[in-house]
């Protein structure tokens, strides 16, 4: 109840004690004390009750406090949803983000990469040496070749810096090899563009085969 809605029930009051008063003056009561505070209290009651709703009749009392409050407590829960609302799209927001940025993280220059690596490794399993241009080779690295894989080996060495060979049977195995590119004819090859490592490494094979 407002300021103003207790200040009009006080003046009803008093004015409903002052009316009742009047009408009771009027006549004389006969009876118990009891009894005759009853009929009086009684006269005040209805006076009291057709002030307050002749008061309301006449809006001058009003109880929209009520109705008010429920209007506000609407409000307030449905600014409550909204924000619950605008904290779940965040969370949706900040979710996708994180899935966005796991699969930035997992770009194609990663799988580039592995592609190489599996490239390279498949290379090296079609030499019979793979490290012949890399290393010097020791007897170990040699042993249960064969004479034909031996030979192969010395000219594996020829066969990465793009030699040709005159030899059909040689010349097919190489063009079989997915890293060989044979783009140098072996009478215009020269064993200049070997490393000191390849040339000691082909004196090594030839003296086992």
């Amino acid at each position: 109840m407002s300021i103003i809605n207790t200040i009009i029930v006080f003046i009803i009051f008093i004015l409903s004690v002052i009316i009742a008063h009047m009408i009771c003056s009027r006549y004389i009561y006969i009876g118990t004390f009891s009894g005759i505070l009853t009929e009086k209290l009684t006269v005040w009651i209805i006076t009291f009750m057709i002030l307050a709703i002749a008061a309301m009749k006449l809006n001058i009392l009003k109880f929209d406090d009520v109705s008010e409050g429920k209007e506000n407590k609407k409000v307030s829960e449905r600014d409550i949803n909204e924000y619950k609302k605008q904290i779940k799209d965040m969370e949706n927001d900040v979710t996708s983000e994180e899935s966005s940025e796991d699969l930035d993280y997992y770009d194609d220059s990663d799988l580039s990469e592995d592609s190489d690596n599996y490239s390279d490794s498949s290379e090296e399993n079609e030499y019979v040496l793979p490290d012949s241009a890399k290393r010097k080779l020791k007897k170990s690295d040699l042993k249960g070749l064969s004479k034909e894989e031996l030979r192969i080996a010395r000219n594996e060495i020829y066969a990465r810096h793009g030699r040709m060979f005159d030899d059909k049977k040689l010349q097919k195995y190489f063009d079989s090899q997915s890293w060989y590119e044979g783009t140098v004819p072996a009478s215009e090859f020269s064993e200049d563009v070997l490393s000191s490592v390849e040339k000691k490494n082909v004196a090594f094979i030839r003296q086992f085969e």
